[in-house]
């Protein structure tokens, strides 16, 4: 998580909180809790997308992987490779490739040999 990330949603919880507080309500009402996730969901949806974008754009700059055909999802910090490569150790190197970005938990390799 990025410290941007980290500062957005401690100063979201932090603002909730004492709005709560001061309305001496003792729990989150639904509305609160709706705007919570979405908020959530936000962050995790921006941060898929900035790993998207840079294991794409390191794939496309390696030279080892001139003429592969690769496609590049991700989901919760899981990079789905898709598409195909010349050989066994193109799809290795392009999962290491992936696994380099910052915020990669796992990569699911669905790559295809095509010689």
């Amino acid at each position: 998580m990025t410290n941007m990330r980290k500062a957005i949603l401690f100063t979201t919880a932090a603002a909730m909180g004492l709005a709560l507080s001061a309305c001496g309500g003792g729990g989150y009402s639904s509305e609160r809790r709706a705007e919570a996730e979405y908020l959530n969901e936000r962050g995790e949806a921006l941060e898929d997308a900035a790993i998207t974008s840079k294991v794409a754009a390191m794939i496309t700059e390696d030279t080892t992987l001139a003429g592969s055909q690769i496609h590049v999802k991700t989901y919760e910090n899981t990079v789905h490779l898709s598409g195909y490569v010349s050989s066994r150790d193109d799809a290795v190197h392009a999962v290491e490739i992936a696994y380099q970005v910052r915020g990669v938990r796992n990569v699911d390799n669905d790559l295809d040999i095509r010689r």
